[in-house]
């Protein structure tokens, strides 16, 4: 005996008091997600529907790391490779950008020097 709801009956066609026989099969990771995006109960539902979108949110901020990292690598190939190895970046190493917030004291007339 299955005991299921009147949307499943009705997607089955199936009456209230027929038999019917049924092979059950395992459908896996995206026939789950599938199911639960479509499920009747809203409680399935909506649990399942949030969980997709933290998924999906959680690979789109896993994204600008890939990113980043195939980059570096493309830019820095033995860099990437080599254990202990460091990369600089050059905004780090303009001491006049670095030490006044960005304004260049040197360059710009009527800015003395503290």
């Amino acid at each position: 005996m299955v005991l299921m709801d009147k949307a499943s009956r009705y997607k089955l066609k199936l009456a209230p008091s027929e038999e019917c026989d049924f092979t059950i099969r395992e459908v896996g990771f995206w026939g789950e997600l599938c199911w639960v995006w479509g499920a009747t109960n809203p409680v399935y539902r909506i649990a399942g529907r949030l969980g997709v979108l933290s998924l999906v949110l959680g690979l789109a901020a896993f994204a600008p790391l890939v990113w980043d990292i195939a980059t570096r690598a493309w830019a820095h190939p033995k860099a990437v490779c080599q254990p202990g190895a460091t990369i600089t970046s050059s905004i780090a190493t303009e001491p006049a950008m670095a030490t006044t917030g960005g304004i260049n004291r040197q360059t710009q007339p009527g800015l003395k020097k503290r």
